[in-house]
């Protein structure tokens, strides 16, 4: 079912879809305009997923790409933004909860690349 919204910046009229999981409050004019403030910090997800679970495991993959995670190796992923919020409620969406980490650091070795990746020198 198709459902018809305002943008809570411009208020242009959106359609958004009500069986969406993440239903968007944006549209993509106002949410390429929105600025991201980076405090510093990386955000890096690790997780160790069995293969009994692989339709889980790529679903995260898939939801982390959406949230501009960048992927170091196949099961580390990697943000300069806050979302330890999104991810928990990813972790208990998908049932897999144990097998992510997520973890915190200001600096480590490599992240230059990074750092131009997501515009932050």
């Amino acid at each position: 079912m198709i459902k018809k919204i305002k943008c809570l910046q411009c208020k242009k009229e959106l359609e958004i879809d009500t069986k969406a999981r993440f239903k968007r409050k944006y549209c993509k004019d106002c949410s390429a305009k929105r600025k991201k403030m980076w405090d510093n910090q990386w955000r890096i997800i690790i997780f160790d997923i069995k293969e009994m679970k692989r339709f889980w495991r790529g679903r995260l993959r898939a939801e982390l790409r959406k949230l501009g995670f960048v992927m170091i190796q196949q099961s580390v992923w990697l943000s300069p933004y806050a979302c330890e919020d999104l991810i928990a409620l990813l972790k208990t969406d998908l049932r897999v909860g144990k097998e992510v980490i997520y973890l915190t650091t200001k600096r480590f070795d490599g992240d230059i690349w990074l750092r131009k990746h997501y515009r932050l020198t």
